[in-house]
């Protein structure tokens, strides 16, 4: 056939059937998997970087136990919660409250606990099995003899390195860390206490913002339904971190508010 030459009838409808199935083609599975494939993908990356964040944090709690002289503990990891298993016996020298801090200090825990059936569980440290830390009595939030010494170190206690921790971009309590308030709240009304609340921010959040006085506000009206006087609640933004902006770990650290014992 010459180049100029007219396409007969029969070649044009196969031309254009073969087109017209090459475009569905196009429009069928593939764009689904072209859509599907970057959600995949994203939903792989989370996830590895979750195990990498549970994986690193074990690693540096077993290296902070070890520092401390002890061995044979476990530790598992729920994200940035950490649950500790320590050996029974405990090793020479060593009480639970020690092991239960290096955990806590390690940095990008939010919460450090000790297992039900852990040796020592039910221990306070002290030997006498009251359930304080000084030997007074205290620590079971009834008011009763000594239980209001020391009030603040049992408030810094219950909320851990983290203090009253909360998500990004959140003002709210909840999980976990709404528990811990509750509990400082039972603890501080035994005692007839009052407290001032600061909420903070990390350093991404605009001087402006009023994140930082909506968690204040938040902790005040857990403590205040328990029964605790506060006197002031105020939101100081990036003012005072307890980690380093310049990490995503630190940046964690410093959606807090600290509760102060007055």
């Amino acid at each position: 056939m010459a180049a100029d030459e007219p396409a007969s009838a029969e070649t044009t409808v196969r031309r254009e059937t073969s087109t017209r199935w090459a475009h569905q083609g196009l429009a069928g599975p593939w764009w689904l998997a072209l859509l599907l494939i970057p959600l995949l993908l994203a939903a792989l990356l989370a996830w590895a970087k979750g195990d990498d964040i549970e994986g690193d944090l074990k690693a540096r709690a077993d290296a902070a136990l070890a520092a401390k002289g002890i061995t044979g503990a476990t530790v598992e990891a729920d994200g940035r919660d950490l649950t500790l298993t320590l050996p029974d016996p405990l090793p020479a020298g060593v009480d639970v409250s020690t092991a239960e801090a290096a955990v806590a200090d390690v940095e990008g825990v939010r919460v450090a606990r000790l297992a039900d059936d852990s040796a020592g569980a039910e221990s306070d440290g002290d030997g006498d099995g009251d359930g304080d830390s000084d030997g007074t009595g205290a620590g079971d939030g009834t008011g009763a003899p000594g239980s209001c010494l020391d009030l603040q170190k049992k408030v810094d206690h219950i909320l851990g390195r983290n203090l009253a921790a909360f998500g990004e971009k959140s003002a709210t309590l909840e999980g976990e860390e709404l528990k811990q308030v509750t509990q400082v709240g039972a603890t501080l009304a035994a005692c007839d206490s009052s407290v001032s609340v600061t909420g903070h921010t990390d350093n991404r959040a605009p001087a402006t913002s009023p994140l930082s006085q909506r968690r204040a506000d938040a902790v005040a009206a857990v403590l205040e339904k328990a029964g605790v006087t506060v006197t002031k609640a105020e939101g100081v933004g990036e003012a005072d971190p307890i980690g380093d902006n310049n990490t995503a770990t630190g940046r964690d650290l410093n959606r807090f508010a600290a509760i102060v014992v007055e």
